[in-house]
């Protein structure tokens, strides 16, 4: 397993810490976000990044999680399999910038573990 990119270790950290202005600073201005879960829904700008991922754990849909797996790809293409503490699994692909900022973030859930 290749280990997990700074930026991307801090993202995760200020995320299941909340600290939703650190997570808007690893974020560039233009980020977009696209999860997969039956539908393709898509966030674009840093700020509504923010505000969905926030509204998330307001509203009980997020939860703490591990990261189980990690490969990087391309330059800035980063895969990781997470689990959360209910079981449920999320395929992500993450691409960084020059900079260590979240350009792109492709989230595909694909619900409770079989194994």
């Amino acid at each position: 397993m290749d280990d997990l990119p700074q930026p991307l270790a801090d993202l995760f950290d200020a995320e299941q810490q909340q600290d939703w202005g650190r997570v808007r600073t690893l974020l560039h201005p233009d980020v977009v976000w696209t999860v997969f879960d039956g539908e393709e829904s898509r966030t674009y700008g840093a700020e509504a990044y923010v505000s969905r991922l926030r509204a998330a754990y307001e509203h009980g849909s997020a939860t703490r999680f591990t990261v189980r797996h990690v490969r990087r790809g391309a330059v800035g293409l980063v895969a990781t399999e997470l689990i959360d503490e209910n079981g449920l699994i999320s395929l992500d692909i993450f691409e960084l910038d020059q900079n260590g900022q979240l350009r792109r973030e492709w989230e595909h859930l694909l619900g409770k573990t079989t194994s």
